[in-house]
């Protein structure tokens, strides 16, 4: 009686330590075991995760971005990007604000073979609302995507601490990105005006969707060239190169530092 009464008092005692450690092992916040590693959602999601984590993270020889254009209902856009030392696109960024409080930013990440993924950080803050959320998508050599993932909160922080979970697969299409960067389509750089503000002169390029300003030397000969016809230059296919210049009181703009006219057949 005296051997299985101490033999209770064994199993209980074992049974206390085994839960004791494995309440150790829970992350508090989220009741997941500390221990317990990230199950790949798909076969080779390791490799395509190491790859993003070196885009965002590795300093990159080559930086360029887009002009920064904007449209009459007061949406923006602009695209930043990186590239190895043979110019390859390694990664792109576009950024477009709404006047609603919404805002997204959509990286693009690229290997030998092209796109291997995509994110969309999306945030709408309000009086009344506040919501994000991230979508990603990995992709095959042959851009198909291969699984999709999201999460969503109502506050950026709690966001980057939350796990990505499987949803509907969602494509994402780099088109729009490089129509900005390339100054194409609807971002082509045709003349549209002149104005002046902050005590500077600006050259306004754009199409009737989204426009730019850029600030100009008033001596440059092709502007000057431009201002002379009038109307009859308004429309000109134009090449700009800009940088963006920050006065000492916090003032940015966009500087002009090369203005060509694109011939047209």
């Amino acid at each position: 009686m005296r051997r299985i009464s101490y033999l209770l008092f064994l199993l209980v005692i074992l049974s206390s330590a085994c839960t004791n450690k494995d309440e150790t092992l829970l992350d508090p916040s989220t009741d997941i075991p500390t221990t317990q590693k990230d199950i790949p959602a798909f076969n080779g999601q390791e490799k395509f995760d190491k790859a993003v984590n070196f885009l965002d993270s590795a300093e990159h020889p080559l930086a360029f971005g887009s002009l920064n254009y904007a449209n009459d209902l007061g949406v923006s856009k602009k695209v930043s990007g990186f590239g190895n030392q043979n110019g390859d696109i390694i990664k792109l960024q576009q950024e477009t604000t709404y006047p609603n409080g919404q805002a997204e930013t959509i990286s693009y990440y690229f290997g030998p073979k092209g796109m291997i993924c995509a994110n969309r950080h999306f945030v709408h803050f309000s009086e009344k609302t506040s919501f994000c959320m991230d979508t990603k998508s990995y992709f095959d050599k042959n851009g198909a995507v291969i699984y999709s993932c999201k999460r969503q909160s109502d506050n950026e922080e709690k966001l980057l601490e939350l796990p990505f979970t499987s949803t509907e697969k969602k494509n994402f299409s780099v088109l729009n990105a490089m129509e900005i960067l390339n100054q194409k389509g609807p971002y082509a750089t045709r003349l549209q005006g002149f104005m002046d503000a902050a005590s500077k002169q600006f050259i306004i390029v754009g199409t009737k969707y989204y426009n730019s300003a850029i600030a100009y030397d008033p001596e440059n000969k092709l502007i000057k060239e431009l201002k002379n016809k009038g109307d009859n230059a308004l429309q000109t296919l134009l090449n700009v190169s800009f940088t963006e210049v920050k006065e000492s009181n916090g003032f940015t703009y966009q500087g002009l530092l090369e203005i060509k006219i694109v011939p047209e057949k």
